[in-house]
């Protein structure tokens, strides 16, 4: 039982490494990325910090939130989701990317960060270590107002998109094909996951 805990933790991290390493390919390539990252990056931007550190904010501020509302939403996946603000300030740091001048370049580093997000998504939520810190706002909602978890995730998309472009956030044709593309993927790698029988515990 513990070897299986620290089994799904191990990959729960590996899962927040691919989702920093996706952020950090989506601002990188500067053409438009998901709500979150719109949101994220508006922040950062606002209060003159690096891009990690306004996901570190806006994670925390949502895990602050839960805790007062629903604590029982809360788990070691929600707190663990705060290391991918600076896992994307270490790819900053070293350089990892640079943007480039090409379009056909941006929209390809645009691509892998959308696979990267979408893979560590799938392996998060096979996980089931407990909500992201975004994820378990929209549940609460949600549970609250007995309605679809799709129609209060594409409000609650819209509003960050609209406060994280005001704050200065980048949205461009990268965010439409990141709106239309995460979710599919996230529902192909989980029922390739399932297939192939993969993370089994």
């Amino acid at each position: 039982m513990k070897n299986r805990f620290f089994y799904r933790l191990f990959w729960v991290f590996i899962s927040v490494v691919l989702l920093g390493l996706g952020g950090y390919f989506f601002v990188t390539a500067n053409i438009g990325s998901d709500a979150l990252t719109v949101f994220n990056q508006g922040v950062a931007t606002f209060l003159g910090l690096d891009f990690g550190y306004g996901i570190i904010i806006t994670n925390s501020f949502f895990i602050l939130v839960m805790l007062f509302l629903r604590k029982d939403l809360i788990s070691y996946g929600t707190f663990m989701s705060l290391l991918i603000g600076p896992i994307v300030n270490f790819f900053t740091s070293i350089s990892l990317l640079t943007t480039p001048d090409k379009i056909h370049l941006k929209i390809l580093m645009l691509i892998l960060g959308i696979i990267l997000a979408a893979l560590g998504i799938a392996i998060y939520i096979s996980m089931k270590l407990g909500l992201s810190p975004f994820e378990s706002v929209v549940v609460a909602i949600q549970e609250k107002l007995k309605t679809h978890f799709r129609y209060v995730k594409i409000i609650f998309d819209a509003i960050l998109f609209i406060i994280g472009y005001l704050l200065g956030g980048i949205v461009g044709f990268g965010s439409i094909i990141a709106i239309i593309t995460i979710g599919p993927l996230v529902d192909f790698f989980l029922l390739t996951f399932k297939k192939i029988k993969i993370f089994q515990y």
